[in-house]
């Protein structure tokens, strides 16, 4: 059973979904990205990072701009894909 009849209608709907997830994310203030493969976001690095994060530091997981660019990087690839096919 196929849910679109294109790739570029694909990558169109993943498009929005991101617009609208960042938009959603923002809105929530969300902080805090993290992967389901962890090296997209280092999350082992952080998580050594934690056994030696002192009183007041900031914590590894938490960053409002790495979560923006997560998903600007994302729809801009997604974008570029577009374009890619298009052309």
């Amino acid at each position: 059973m196929r849910y679109v009849s294109s790739l570029p209608e694909t990558l169109s709907t993943w498009i929005a979904s991101l617009n609208r997830f960042q938009e959603i994310a923002d809105k929530a203030g969300a902080d805090v990205y993290l992967a389901i493969h962890p090296h997209y976001d280092k999350t082992i690095d952080k998580l050594h990072a934690i056994g030696f994060r002192k009183p007041g530091e900031p914590h590894p997981f938490v960053d409002r701009k790495v979560t923006d660019r997560f998903l600007t990087i994302m729809r801009e690839c997604t974008e570029a894909q577009l374009a890619r096919i298009k052309s």
